[in-house]
């Protein structure tokens, strides 16, 4: 899937005594995998489901594990650092071990119509894998700024050596989020700092979470093509020591460098781990049907007494 070009869409049409040749069944291919790619990328982006985790072995060894969007990795897989893609062109000791999707040929047959170059056999089937590879951390492309649209900006202040730059949402709920002051519909508010800058943004009888929706949809396929061009998946961000004749592994690092995506299937779970987050502690003590221990309904603050901390047992703990 080397091309990134989905659209537009076009389909074998079928009839009585259509000749079908080898062009129309890659045809109804290329139409059923770039409409799975179209849905994948508009729903649900790039990153990661399910596993994937990464781990150091040892000072030169790293492992992978799980599955990933349209690239499973069905067993654990060990590579030397410098057998992976890209550790020779490797110019700084901060690297990033990224996953993409490859594709082999595979299953050579026997064919009565030779190729040119005289090769009686070819591939049968098509093996979609994956890759790993290594790229410096600072070659990694930045986060795409929010729509224009969206935000109201104005230049602060300019110096020889840098420049100061104020933003805020252009459109604000108006009064629908908080303590702000009631406003009518449409009303414009400037926020004068001093001389030459003025920051205006549009009050709109509406809700924050609709003004986010409406920026987050409102980007044509265009930008967002090109917001989310890259064709692999950040796992981990290694740390490397060089040594005499080769790098070590230093430390290996996934929390701030793994994009995870949300699914429907993972909510219930995601729901019952986010309770041990909560200021205010929701239902009884006891394992859920997930098999997530909830937190009890009334916690204690710990007793600190001569250096000793004394932490209170709910009544579903054991001393040991």
């Amino acid at each position: 899937m080397e091309n990134n070009q989905l659209l537009p869409f076009e389909r074998n049409r079928y009839y009585v005594g259509k000749l079908l040749t080898s062009a129309d069944f890659q045809a109804e291919q290329t139409y059923n995998r770039y409409k799975s790619r179209f849905l994948n990328e508009m729903m649900f982006g790039s990153g990661i489901v399910c596993g994937l985790g990464v781990y150091s072995l040892d000072d030169q060894s790293i492992m992978v594990d799980g599955c990933g969007r349209e690239i499973a990795v069905e067993n654990p897989a060990v590579r030397k650092l410098s057998a992976v893609e890209g550790f020779e062109t490797l110019e700084t000791e901060l690297a990033v071990l990224c996953l993409r999707y490859r594709e082999e040929n595979v299953r050579p047959v026997y064919t009565v119509q030779g190729q040119d170059s005289g090769e009686n056999y070819e591939c049968n089937r098509v093996w979609e894998g994956w890759q790993l590879f290594l790229q410096d951390r600072e070659s990694l492309p930045p986060i795409c700024p929010p729509e224009p649209e969206f935000l109201a900006s104005a230049v602060l202040y300019v110096g020889e050596e840098y420049t100061v730059t104020c933003a805020m949402s252009a459109q604000n709920a108006c009064g629908a989020d908080g303590n702000c002051r009631p406003a009518a519909a449409g009303e414009r508010r400037a926020a004068d700092v001093e001389d030459g800058f003025a920051l205006r943004a549009v009050v709109t009888n509406t809700s924050t979470t609709e003004i986010l929706d409406q920026a987050v949809s409102s980007a044509s396929l265009e930008l967002r093509n090109a917001s989310t061009g890259q064709d692999y998946v950040s796992l981990a961000e290694i740390a490397l020591q060089h040594a005499r004749n080769a790098y070590l592994i230093e430390e290996t690092l996934t929390v701030g460098i793994r994009q995870y995506i949300r699914t429907p299937s993972l909510a219930p779970l995601r729901e019952e781990l986010e309770v041990w987050f909560r200021k205010e502690p929701i239902g009884p003590t006891g394992c859920t049907r997930m098999g997530v221990p909830r937190p009890p309904e009334h916690i204690v603050e710990p007793i600190y007494a001569m250096g000793i901390c004394d932490i209170p047992l709910g009544p579903h703990c054991v001393l040991g």
